[in-house]
């Protein structure tokens, strides 16, 4: 089992700098600084009001699930994903604390943004080939928007996994695949995208995806 220092100087240290960097996040305040990502869980109502979207969807889906997460369960999510998932590069932790999270600043582009500029079918094909390999194993990060898979030299990198899922339900799988295509306008993408998943897993969630996309509220543009 992985182990890592909790935090203690480096988060007073944090606390009396300037950040050289805001990153716009809905659940957090997240400063680049250093090489360092920190995230940090002010308040719990953002998260709240995230997780409560989260239900109202489910209930539109057919699909009703409560499923409240509290910044403490939050952090639980990113060192447990770290330990299970397997097949992906995945941030590296630092430090951590019960509302402070640091990990090791990655280099390179969101997937949102990459896609958008580029015509390549083999990241979103790979990147759906790891939701299906999560899937089959019973397993889900329900947040799921490109922009947490992180593109440096045609290699893929996932960070924030605070959702992360070890026993998944039909709709926290939903939400991967929703996530992940309804940022996309491109058929190309989203096609390419969900072979992947299928060539692993291939589930009945999937007829509501292209339903789910049409509802969907289009919030990433402005979070990248």
């Amino acid at each position: 089992m992985v182990q890592y220092p909790r935090l203690g100087r480096a988060e007073r240290e944090f606390k009396s700098r300037q950040p050289h960097m805001k990153v716009k996040s809905l659940s957090r305040r997240v400063e680049r600084n250093d090489g360092r990502l920190t995230k940090v869980y002010d308040s719990t109502l953002p998260a709240l009001i995230l997780d409560l979207s989260r239900a109202i969807l489910s209930v539109i889906a057919l699909k009703p699930r409560v499923d409240f997460i509290s910044v403490k369960k939050r952090i639980t999510n990113e060192l447990l994903s770290r330990r299970k998932i397997k097949g992906m590069k995945l941030s590296t932790i630092i430090e951590y604390s019960d509302n402070f999270l640091v990990e090791k600043a990655i280099n390179g582009i969101g997937a949102g943004k990459f896609l958008k500029t580029a015509r390549n079918e083999k990241i979103p094909y790979e990147i759906g080939r790891f939701i299906g390999r999560l899937h089959k194993k019973n397993m889900a990060l329900i947040d799921n928007r490109p922009q947490n898979y992180i593109i440096n030299k045609n290699k893929i990198f996932r960070v924030d996994l605070e959702m992360f899922k070890l026993r998944a339900h039909e709709f926290d799988k939903m939400c991967d695949l929703v996530s992940f295509v309804e940022y996309f306008d491109d058929k190309v993408v989203r096609s390419a995208f969900m072979k992947g998943h299928d060539d692993f897993c291939k589930c009945s969630y999937r007829s509501y995806v292209g339903f789910l996309s049409k509802i969907f509220l289009k919030t990433v543009d402005y979070l990248e």
